[in-house]
This record gives structure tokens, C-alpha cells and sequence, in this order.
């Protein structure tokens, strides 16, 4: 099972929308079961073999169609990254926060109706 902020977020909406916390752990251990049989599928004849997957996949999809799988894998680290920086720039926009209490009404005084307050926490994060 994975167990990272993502996760533990996951499985505290799940409880906070009414469902049990053996419930929520099962939903998200199902999950994560589905996930793994074809992750373990795809990742076997690499550890058979010693092949890295786009050459695995081009046994499959030949030299030009295994661009497609790259892509498709290349698309979700993209979306993991976004999750984890949000995630991380928000952690760092509530830490600053608790340091110093001003910076909760930062952007009121200098730009009303707008929020950038998370931008700050997220450029943070970015930088380290």
C-alpha cells in the first residue's frame, strides 16, 4: 500500500465524507491491489530480462508505436509532479504561516479579491 500525503489525504476525505476508517482503508487498499496487478504485469520482463520498459515496449508496439506508451507515462509524472507541488507549496504556505501569523492577510492589504497567498508557498517549494 502506498503511504505518502496523497494517500493519507485520500483516506481522510474518504472518512470525512461519512465512511468508516476500516472502510476508507479498504477502499484504498482495493485501489491500490487494482493498481498493482498490472504495474507488476509491466514491470516483470524488465526485472527478468534486465530491459528498461521502452524497449520492452517496442517488442510490443514496435519503434515508432512505443512513443505512445512514453507519452502516456510521461503525462502522469507530469500530473503526479503538479499533485506533489501543490501539496508541497501548500505545506509550506500553512509552515510560514504558523511562523508568522501576518502573512494571512498579506494579499488583502495589497491586492483585494485576489488570493496569491498559496503562489508564495508553491515558489518556495519549487526553489528547494
Amino acid at each position: 500500500m502506498a503511504h505518502c500525503i496523497p494517500t493519507y489525504m485520500l483516506a481522510s476525505g474518504l472518512i470525512s465524507k461519512g465512511m468508516n476508517w476500516w472502510q476508507a482503508l479498504l477502499t484504498i487498499l482495493l485501489g491500490n491491489v487494482i493498481v498493482l496487478i498490472p504495474i507488476l504485469l509491466n514491470s516483470h520482463p524488465g526485472t527478468k530480462y534486465g530491459i528498461p520498459f521502452p524497449v520492452f515496449a517496442r517488442a510490443s508496439y514496435g519503434t515508432i508505436g512505443s512513443n505512445l506508451p512514453a507519452i502516456m507515462r510521461a503525462l502522469v509524472a507530469c500530473a503526479w509532479f503538479g499533485i506533489q507541488a501543490w501539496i508541497g507549496g501548500q505545506a509550506i504556505h500553512l509552515l510560514i504561516r504558523a511562523v508568522y501569523p501576518a502573512m494571512a492577510d498579506i494579499d488583502g492589504r495589497t491586492n483585494p479579491g485576489a488570493d496569491h497567498r498559496w503562489l508564495y508557498g508553491d515558489r518556495i517549494h519549487f526553489v528547494f
